[in-house]
């Protein structure tokens, strides 16, 4: 018979792998000392696209404005479309569909999404895909985040 061993519960998520990358994501304001965050997406779930190449995380202007997510500097961007100064601002992300652990403080950028990339809401980059493991299988055509590290992860790096 075999023992289940129980530990502290970590956070993974799993999807079937498509052209696009993707992850769904309610997004809050950033927590004050003494207020709980509340969500903002209005009931419904962001989807984000995962970019490795992509240094900053980013929403569309447009989810920002009607967020109402706090400002917090200017900064320079390069994209494939162009370089130019872009406005940052100060969110909260959680992953209600999956056992990952909240990000309580990530800095977004204002930048439009490219067209053919327009049904999505937002760009998670590198400075949040660092703090997670990723696992691809190409036989299952499925990836696999975790927010700790397993055996495979020092195995593969």
């Amino acid at each position: 018979m075999r023992q289940r061993l129980e530990g502290p519960r970590m956070g993974i998520y799993r999807s079937l792998v498509q052209d696009v990358l993707t992850i769904p994501v309610s997004i809050s304001l950033p927590r004050l000392r003494h207020e709980p965050s509340r969500p903002l997406s209005r009931g419904k779930l962001l989807t984000f696209v995962l970019d490795s190449g992509s240094t900053y995380c980013s929403l569309t202007p447009q989810l920002i404005r009607e967020i109402g997510l706090p400002f917090r500097n200017r900064v320079s961007v390069s994209t494939q479309l162009r370089s130019s100064i872009v406005l940052t601002y100060d969110a909260s992300l959680a992953f209600p569909t999956c056992t990952l652990a909240p990000f309580p403080r990530v800095v977004v950028a204002a930048l439009p999404m490219p067209r053919r990339l327009a049904a999505y809401d937002g760009v998670i980059g590198r400075r949040l895909l660092e703090r997670w493991e990723t696992f691809y299988s190409g036989l299952r055509r499925r990836l696999v985040i975790r927010d700790y590290r397993s055996f495979w992860g020092w195995l593969f790096s």
